[in-house]
């Protein structure tokens, strides 16, 4: 599902730099013709105001909001794309989230990004010596289990 969300963000993030140039990141006036054209903006009206309160809401001099913007048209651009490339950015961004702010959202959970670069090679070339893909499965559930019970409460009460 989070997966899905960025994409999702990604998306609409891109349609938005249709309208506008990385350089120039003042508002715009904006002609919407079709229901599709109103879904698009306001989609990115409301991602835009999220970011903005979560994000940016001390870039007082537009640095970051710049930089943001820059890198959405660097990736917009990127029309033929390297899939793999893609690919890397989109997990190592995964794996950066979950290591700052601790695995499935408990910052007691701390991440190694050596050991997860161990376990993510090992995987890929299918050596399940030290534990099998099934039993990684099994650890995964079991810690977000307790991690959700632990944030929301057990789902008995």
């Amino acid at each position: 599902m989070k997966k899905n969300s960025n994409l999702l963000l990604a998306a609409i993030m891109l349609a938005i730099l249709s309208f506008s140039s990385c350089k120039d990141i003042k508002p715009k006036e904006v002609s919407m013709s079709n229901m599709n054209d109103s879904i698009n903006y306001t989609l990115g009206q409301w991602q835009g105001d999220a970011f903005k309160q979560q994000y940016f809401a001390e870039d007082e001099n537009n640095k970051k909001m710049e930089a943001f913007i820059e890198s959405l048209d660097k990736a917009y651009n990127n029309k033929g794309g390297d899939e793999m490339y893609d690919l890397g950015l989109q997990v190592g961004k995964y794996f950066n989230d979950q290591i700052k702010n601790g695995y499935f959202g408990d910052s007691t959970l701390i991440g190694d990004i050596d050991m997860v670069m161990v376990g993510l090679v090992n995987a890929l070339n299918d050596y399940q010596e030290v534990i099998t893909s099934s039993q990684a499965d099994s650890i995964v559930q079991t810690a977000q289990m307790k991690v959700h019970s632990k944030m929301y409460g057990s789902p008995n009460n």
